[in-house]
C-alpha cells in the first residue's frame, strides 16, 4: 500500500525517470495506490499548471491517466488530522491519506516529506 506524492506523478509525465517507472509498476499491480480524493485533484491540479503543461502537451492523456487512477485506486477518506510537516502544510494530506489508507510508503521527492521517518 503507497501513497505518491503530487512530485512523482507529475515527474512520471515529464520525463522517463524512476517516479515513470513507479507509476508504471502500479499499472502492472505491483502495489496497491492509496489516494483520497484531495489528492487525485490536488494530481489533476499540479498536471494543469502551465508551467508543467508546456512541457507534456499531453492534455487527454492526463485526463485518461486521472480517471485510470480515480477507478482502480483505493480511495480514502481521511478523518485524522496530520501534522507531521509543519513548515509546509500542503504536506498533510500525503500522511492523512497514508494513516487513513493504512499504508505502507509515501514515495515522494519532496525533502520535507522525506525527513519524516515515522508518522
Amino acid at each position: 500500500k503507497v501513497v505518491l506524492d503530487t512530485n512523482v506523478i507529475v515527474s512520471a509525465f515529464l520525463l522517463p525517470t524512476a517516479a515513470a517507472r513507479i507509476l508504471e509498476a502500479y499499472q502492472q499491480g505491483a502495489f496497491e495506490l492509496i489516494l483520497s480524493a484531495e489528492l487525485l485533484q490536488e494530481y489533476e491540479d499540479a498536471l494543469a499548471y502551465e508551467k508543467v503543461r508546456c512541457y507534456h502537451q499531453q492534455t487527454i492523456k492526463i485526463a485518461k491517466a486521472i480517471r485510470y487512477l480515480a477507478v482502480t485506486a483505493s480511495i480514502v477518506e481521511p478523518i485524522t488530522l496530520v501534522s507531521a510537516i509543519s513548515q509546509d502544510p500542503d504536506d498533510n494530506p500525503l500522511f492523512a491519506s497514508a494513516l487513513a489508507g493504512r499504508a505502507h510508503y509515501i514515495v515522494s521527492g519532496g525533502a520535507r516529506v522525506l525527513a519524516v521517518e515515522q508518522y
